[in-house]
């Protein structure tokens, strides 16, 4: 059946489906224009519009921009692991780099890129080492049920990489990013754009090459890692086209290519092994801004190839992944109601030398968002559904409220609350696997809930700056038919519904802004995170897994940086990350210990154009592993150097 046969055959039902929820928000719609709010009316170029409401309950957080420009050279895994609270398992640097979010499974954080998915439909999972920081402008971190805004299997959370369009100023400009650094690091970043009244253009080409020839200590002997270089190299291009202030045309490329060999373990004497990756991403979109209404329209083309090799055992492994994929939103504003709805197609097809038969999956979907401010209440709900090959997935959303206790210019403090039903999937290669493929598998499904407590205070004389900032959030996820891949009888593994997982925990975030004097500023931040999450139930007699902490989950995580700022010539930073034990079986019975690490940076803008910054890390040279038998390197420095023109 055509792709187009089957949307037309499930979409009626899906927006069926949405067709209650929709009227109760357009009835509201009367009663909200009665409202209206002057403090939520902005201008723009002539053009009146609503500023849009936050959908409530529903945490997320854009990561510093101070931060993004600081890491501009590395890999989208550093910047997780330096200023999130997501615990990134990493083989190396520039190895596979995955995630832990919440206490959940790398599967179960999904990432988009422009509202564009990601994840790789063999595995659900994605390598965040092989995401460079240039190819995206802003990074917002979607917690636990907010990643629902863009899609179902979010248990953890999400990761929203975007591209931000260009001003409309006569400008051409550009920059180079040159850094080298130990252990045979070097990395290079090009970016140049031109910008005219209704046209502009950037691009960002970027290339890194790492020896990872560093030396560890095992047993009280010193090695040397081997087999570990990495070569990766690309390019995003984007074309922007605004022929009146509310139409807006979009058009995004993102090429990238490279080549790593794999290490082996510490217990291994060599390894031959390495990938090679290959990955193409052109992305359009089309997006109208009015008063009240907004409609966006993108379709997408991804393809990934990736080519496994280890000539030791002769062995070759190919796979190459096709997806299409297309989705149109549209919005209401006013001043006391947000209403979004959407529907997208996705259509995915994966030929694998493992597989024995080229492997096709088409997925429709249609979602609705409601955001209601009574007061200081603000009420929000979302409604997804999503069916994959004409199978319905359960029916997922989630109920949020934001209450602010007090609400000045001045400062605010607020409380939250949301819960929510999420489920996800089986990958390709749970299903299709040879031999071990399970066709029979059930979607993993959860519930989750978390309330929030946050406090800003600002700066009398500018309200828009604050001085500081304090957040506590208390979460818990149950997820039943956790999919999990067991030993059979006949010798192989095969992907059964056996969990019970129940994850909570503790997220503490403080920032705090401080001028020393005219010329001299301070800024402190500290992200802690308690993650308990634990198997409930046994998939056989004797399994010892029950009660015990996940592997590779550590139970607390910190990271904290102190910055002191001088006449915004001059930036030193400190940044300190701690991780608790994390277990490596899941009976509890081999762990590895807990760490901590401590990076010194030093920034210097020695003119308008010249930027240098000296990044020492892990300076007390400490010997740790993410990944059981995978060394990390220890003390490592790097020296990088901006320049605009």
């Amino acid at each position: 059946m055509s792709c187009f046969v089957l949307f037309k055959i499930i979409l009626p039902v899906l927006l069926l489906r949405l067709f209650t929820f929709m009227m109760l928000a357009l009835s509201c719609i009367s009663f909200a224009f009665a409202q209206k709010d002057s403090s939520q009316v902005n201008s723009l170029e002539g053009v009146v519009v609503y500023a849009r409401l936050a959908l409530a309950g529903f945490k997320t957080e854009s990561l510093d921009s101070v931060a993004l420009q600081r890491f501009q050279n590395q890999e989208l895994s550093t910047v997780l692991t330096l200023q999130t609270p997501i615990f990134i398992k990493s083989y190396g640097a520039g190895s596979l780099a995955t995630s832990a979010f919440r206490g959940m499974s790398s599967t179960h954080t999904q990432v988009y890129w422009n509202h564009l998915p990601l994840n790789s439909p063999m595995l659900g999972q994605i390598d965040f080492s092989l995401i460079p920081m240039a190819a995206t402008d802003k990074i917002e971190l979607l917690y636990g049920a907010s990643a629902l805004r863009f899609g179902n299997g979010g248990f953890g959370g999400g990761i929203h990489l975007q591209n931000t369009p260009l001003g409309n100023e006569n400008k051409v400009e550009g920059s180079v990013r040159v850094s080298a650094g130990s252990f045979g690091s070097y990395k290079t970043a090009l970016q140049s754009s031109i910008r005219g009244k209704k046209w502009s253009w950037q691009q960002k080409t970027f290339f890194r090459q790492l020896r990872n020839n560093f030396p560890y200590r095992f047993n009280g002997e010193t090695f040397r890692q081997t087999n570990a270089s990495v070569k990766q190299g690309g390019t995003v291009q984007e074309v922007y086209f605004q022929p009146q202030n509310r139409h807006l045309f979009a058009l995004r490329l993102w090429q990238q290519g490279g080549l790593r060999e794999l290490p082996p373990s510490i217990l291994v004497n060599e390894s031959s092994e390495k990938q090679e990756d290959n990955n193409l991403k052109i992305h359009a979109e089309y997006q109208y801004k009015g008063k009240v209404w907004e409609h966006k329209f993108w379709l997408a083309h991804t393809q990934d190839q990736l080519r496994y090799e280890n000539s030791l055992i002769g062995q070759v492994s190919k796979s190459r992944v096709f997806t299409q994929q297309g989705q149109f939103l549209s919005a209401y504003q006013s001043p006391n109601l947000d209403l979004k709805w959407g529907v997208a197609l996705a259509h995915e097809r994966v030929q694998s030398s493992a597989y024995t038969r080229a492997v096709t999956q088409t997925r429709p979907q249609a979602h609705a968002e409601l955001s209601w401010r009574i007061g200081g209440l603000t009420l929000s709900s979302i409604l997804r559904q999503e069916v994959v090959d004409q199978t319905f997935m359960p029916m997922t959303g989630g109920l949020g409220a934001l209450y602010f206790l007090h609400n000045s210019p001045k400062q605010h403090l607020s409380l939250s609350f949301q819960l929510a039903r999420n489920s996800r999937f089986p990958t390709l290669n749970d299903r299709y696997w040879p031999i071990s493929g399970n066709s029979e598998l059930k979607a993993e499904r959860g519930w989750s809930s978390e309330g929030q407590m946050a406090y800003v205070l600002n700066k009398i004389q500018e309200p828009e700056k604050p001085i500081l900032k304090l957040s506590s959030t208390f979460y818990s996820s149950l997820v039943e038919d956790w999919i999990q891949w067991l030993p059979t009888v006949s010798g192989y593994w095969k992907p059964e519904n056996v969990r019970l997982v129940w994850a909570r925990g503790v997220e503490l975030n403080t920032k705090v802004f401080t001028d020393l004097s005219q010329k001299q500023q301070l800024q402190y931040s500290l992200i802690y995170a308690l993650n308990i999450s634990q198997n409930r139930r046994a998939y056989a007699q004797g399994d010892e897994s029950v009660g015990k902490q996940l592997i590779y989950t550590p139970l607390h995580t910190l990271k904290a940086q102190l910055s002191w700022f001088y006449a915004q010539k001059v930036n030193t930073f400190l940044l300190l990350q701690y991780t608790s034990q994390r277990l490596t079986a899941s009976d509890g019975s081999a762990f590895l210990p807990s760490y901590t690490l401590l990076d010194w940076g030093l920034e210097w803008q020695m003119s308008s154009n010249v930027k240098w910054v000296c990044h020492l890390e892990n300076f007390l040279d400490f010997q740790y592993q993410s990944i059981a038998f995978y060394p990390m390197y220890g003390r490592r420095l790097e020296l990088m150097c901006l320049v605009k023109f």
